[in-house]
C-alpha cells in the first residue's frame, strides 16, 4: 500500500508534467509516455494482487464501477467486431489504447483505499503541480512563442499563446479552468475572516490562473469557463457571481480585440473553426456507416484512410488524426450507439452521484468535482478532452479523492 501511494505521489508531481514532452515514438501511430508507463504498471501490479486474491470484483460493485468494466468491455468488442478490417499490427496498437484508458479509469476505483489523511495530501501535490504547470506556461509564453519547429513531430503550428507543457493551447485551457475551479474551492472553503497571509497569496494565484488561461486564447475553454463556474457558484448559492463572470469575460474580450488581427488569437478566427466542423461531419459519416459499434474504439486513425478522408503522408505521426475534435463524437464514432449509450450513462451516473452527496453534505469541495466534470465534458464538444491522457488522469484522480462520510465505497484489501 506504501509503494502505492509513493507511485501515485510520483505520477501527480512529476510525471504528469512531462507526460507530453518525455514521449518515445514507436512508430506506426504507438508512443509511450512516461505517465502511461507509470499509470499502466501501478493498475497492472494492483489488479494483479486483487485477482490473486479473489477481491477483484469487489472494486465493481457501485454504478460507476460498474460503467468503467461495461465501457472496457464494449470497447473491447467494437474492436474485435472490426479486427477483419485491420491488420494485425493495428489491431494490437488499438487494443493497447483501450488498456490505457481502462487503466485511467480504474485509479479512480484504486483511490478508494485511501483515507482522508492521504487523499489530502494528493490534493496537496496536486496544488503544487497546478503551480508549476502555471509557472512553466508563462516561461513558455515569453521565451517560446510557437510550435511551428514541431510540427514534424504532429503538434499543430500554435503561436503566440500559452501552451505550457502540454504542448497544446486547448488542452492547456482546459486544465487551467480544472485547476481554477480547484484554488477557487480551496479559498472559498477558508472563513472570510480574518484576512492571513495564505488567503491572500491564493487570491494572488487565482489571479495568475485566470491570467494564463487568457493567454491560451483557447475559445473552447472560454466556453468551459463559463459553464463550469455557472454550476459552481449556483451549487454553493453564490449566483451573482455568475453575472460577474461573465461580465469579466466581456472586458476582457474588448480590451484584447486590439489584437485580433493576428490569426491564430482570433475568436472569430474561421480556418479552426472550419476544420472542426469537418472533423465532427466525417466522425457523423463514419457513424451512419457503422452505426451499431462503430469503426472499432481508437482505430480512427486507420478509418479515416479507409474512408478517404486522410491519406498516408503524417497520419503516423499527427496527434489530430488519432480522433476528432469531439469527445462524444469520437465514442459514437468508434464504438457504436452501443458504446456511446453506456459511455453516456457512465457520465450522467458520476454527475448524478456527486450531486446526491452535495444535496446531503453541502461540502464546496463536492461542487468543485461537479463542475469540474461539467467543465470537462463542455469543452470535450469542441476538443477530444474527455481522452487525453493528462486531463483524464486529472478527472480520475480528482473523482476518488472525494470523501464519502455517510456513504461507504472503500474496500480494504487487508
Amino acid at each position: 500500500m506504501d509503494i502505492l501511494k509513493i507511485i501515485f505521489a510520483f505520477i501527480i508531481a512529476l510525471s504528469w508534467i512531462f507526460s507530453q514532452v518525455i514521449r518515445v515514438q514507436l512508430g506506426n501511430g504507438l508512443s509511450l509516455n512516461i505517465l502511461d508507463i507509470l499509470v499502466g504498471c501501478v493498475v497492472a501490479t494492483r489488479i494483479a494482487s486483487l485477482i490473486a486474491k479473489k477481491k477483484l470484483n469487489l472494486y465493481f460493485k457501485d454504478n460507476i464501477g460498474k460503467g468503467i468494466l461495461l465501457f472496457s468491455g464494449v470497447a473491447i468488442l467494437s474492436l474485435v467486431w472490426n479486427s477483419p478490417s485491420l491488420t494485425f499490427q493495428q489491431f494490437i496498437i488499438s487494443g493497447l489504447y483501450i488498456i490505457r484508458w481502462s487503466s485511467y479509469a480504474f485509479l479512480f476505483i484504486l483511490m478508494r483505499e485511501f483515507n482522508h489523511i492521504d487523499k489530502k495530501q494528493i490534493k496537496q501535490l496536486m496544488f503544487v503541480t497546478g503551480i508549476f504547470f502555471l509557472v512553466i506556461g508563462y516561461m513558455q509564453f515569453m521565451y517560446y512563442g510557437d510550435l511551428q519547429n514541431l510540427f514534424y513531430l504532429g503538434w499543430d503550428e500554435h503561436m503566440y499563446r500559452l501552451f505550457s507543457v502540454l504542448l497544446d493551447p486547448n488542452f492547456s485551457g482546459i486544465f487551467i479552468i480544472l485547476f481554477l475551479l480547484f484554488i477557487v474551492g480551496k479559498r472559498l472553503e477558508m472563513p472570510v475572516y480574518p484576512l492571513t497571509k495564505e488567503k491572500l497569496l491564493l487570491s494572488v494565484l487565482i489571479a495568475c490562473t485566470a491570467g494564463a488561461l487568457i493567454l491560451t486564447f483557447s475559445r473552447g475553454a472560454f466556453i468551459s469557463l463559463v459553464f463550469a463556474f455557472t454550476v459552481f457558484f449556483f451549487l454553493i448559492g453564490k449566483k451573482r457571481w455568475i453575472f460577474i463572470i461573465i461580465g469579466i469575460m466581456l472586458l476582457i474580450g474588448i480590451v484584447l480585440s486590439q489584437r485580433f488581427y493576428i490569426e491564430s488569437i482570433n475568436p472569430f478566427r474561421t480556418f479552426s473553426s472550419y476544420a472542426r466542423l469537418m472533423s465532427m461531419r466525417e466522425a457523423g459519416e463514419m457513424f451512419f456507416h457503422q452505426p451499431v459499434l462503430g469503426v472499432g474504439f481508437n482505430t480512427y486513425r486507420y478509418a479515416q484512410l479507409r474512408y478517404g478522408f486522410r491519406d498516408q503522408v503524417n497520419i503516423e505521426t499527427s496527434h489530430a488524426d488519432a480522433g476528432t475534435d469531439n469527445s462524444f463524437l469520437f465514442v459514437l464514432a468508434t464504438t457504436g450507439i452501443i458504446g456511446f449509450a453506456v459511455y453516456v450513462a457512465l457520465i450522467i451516473t458520476i454527475l448524478s452521484d456527486i450531486y446526491k452527496k452535495f444535496r446531503e453534505e453541502r461540502q464546496i469541495y463536492d461542487a468543485l468535482v461537479l463542475s469540474s466534470v461539467t467543465g470537462l465534458c463542455i469543452a470535450s464538444l469542441f476538443t477530444n478532452a474527455l481522452f487525453f491522457p493528462p486531463l483524464m488522469l486529472w478527472m480520475w484522480i480528482i473523482l476518488g479523492t472525494i470523501d464519502y462520510k455517510k456513504r461507504d465505497f472503500s474496500v480494504r484489501s487487508g
